[in-house]
């Protein structure tokens, strides 16, 4: 299998994923391929559930005492704990972008005392 065939495919598999299944929101992600075969990740989540990572980052921000968004606008999106560096995933108000955040930069940002 070569890049255009799972390019061909990924938009292949859109189609089916943009006609949508009752009660429940699809993401496709990313494709790896090798010789005869292409794999992609797919989620399936019921339809309004609050993603994984934004669940864990409500509870670590309610732990810690940071809040969810802060006086600029700017949104806590996701909590990673497998990152201790920088777990905090925050979407800036002004562009939209996601930013990694540490502790310490997010009280310098405004989302409270925390640690």
């Amino acid at each position: 299998m070569d890049r255009n065939t799972a390019k061909m495919a990924r938009k292949a598999l859109q189609t089916l994923v943009d006609a949508g299944i009752d009660g429940f929101d699809i993401e496709i992600g990313n494709g790896s391929f090798g010789h005869s075969e292409v794999t992609f990740k797919v989620v399936l989540r019921d339809k309004g559930a609050v993603p994984a990572g934004q669940q864990m980052a409500e509870r670590m921000a309610k732990m810690v005492g940071f809040e969810m968004v802060n006086a600029k606008g700017d949104a806590v999106v996701e909590y990673r704990a497998k990152s201790p560096k920088f777990p905090w995933i925050v979407k800036k108000a002004a562009d939209g972008r996601l930013y990694k955040y540490s502790d310490e930069h997010m009280k310098m940002c405004g989302f409270g005392a925390g640690v």
